[in-house]
């Protein structure tokens, strides 16, 4: 590890740059931005999108505030989690270079960067063309799907991330590195088994949309969702948190479509088919 001199992160989430920490405290540790990644730190995304600001957003969606009440306990009035926040954020946002150009060497290898926005903004994976391999961060799972939530009314992440899709399969990908599990092949088998899992998702939504009119959060929980499970009350809430984030992604791309409408009752936001 003392001769670690580069780190990039595909991504954000604590789980994928929060070693950051640590490293830092290398004597020739630099943190190296890509510069779409720079753009999202800079509008503020990680501070205006946190667990708080969704919260309204959520709640209007019929989100129940003691779910949130109880995330906030375990999770950001923690003084250890909201000092480890900060100093992570603030690492982030002072790294030791910001790349522009959309290509990096680093001994023997040669990758591309691709900005793959839908999990998180700031997203991107590592292409090495001549050895035919990528390195997907959570942008491509091998048995699950990544979370795609939408935090706030003006984001559209599902279609932010099928785009992202069609993008990186016009490579060519012989090894797959995930973020999370195992390294695979089947790249291009893959991809298409996720946009079939979206659209069977869209068709569920919009079936348990046309019953009544509900709220997001009603909908998710009718939704059938591939967790350890047998019922929606058993889910903990950071689960139904991950849950409702991810319905409202859903929705959105159906309201765009002219599928769905909203309809809003006493500060309540409640969908139907349109």
């Amino acid at each position: 590890m003392k001769d670690l001199e580069k780190v990039f992160v595909t991504h954000f989430h604590p789980d994928h740059s929060g070693l950051l920490l640590k490293l830092r405290n290398l004597p020739n540790f630099k943190l190296i931005l890509y510069n779409a990644q720079m753009e999202v730190l800079e509008r503020g995304f990680l501070a205006k999108n946190g667990w708080s600001s969704s919260g309204k957003f959520f709640m209007e969606n019929g989100f129940p505030k003691k779910l949130l009440l109880s995330m906030a306990l375990k999770f950001r009035l923690n003084p250890k989690n909201v000092l480890t926040y900060k100093s992570l954020l603030n690492q982030l946002m002072h790294p030791h270079l910001v790349i522009r150009n959309d290509e990096i060497k680093i001994g023997d290898f040669k990758f591309k960067i691709l900005w793959t926005p839908g999990h998180a903004k700031e997203h991107i994976c590592f292409y090495e063309a001549e050895k035919r391999f990528m390195i997907v961060g959570d942008h491509l799972l091998p048995t699950i799907t990544p979370n795609i939530p939408m935090l706030t009314r003006d984001e559209n992440p599902l279609s932010d991330y099928l785009k992202s899709l069609n993008y990186i399969e016009a490579f060519n990908v012989e090894y797959v590195l995930p973020g999370h599990e195992e390294v695979f092949k089947d790249f291009r088998g893959r991809i298409q088994q996720i946009k079939t899992h979206y659209l069977q998702r869209l068709s569920e939504v919009l079936s348990i949309a046309e019953k009544r009119k509900l709220t997001a959060y009603h909908i998710a929980s009718e939704i059938k969702w591939n967790l350890p499970f047998s019922s929606w009350k058993e889910f903990p809430p950071l689960q139904k948190y991950l849950a409702m984030g991810e319905t409202l992604a859903y929705l959105k791309i159906l309201k765009v479509k002219g599928l769905i409408k909203e309809v809003k009752e006493n500060g309540r936001i409640f969908y139907e088919v349109a």
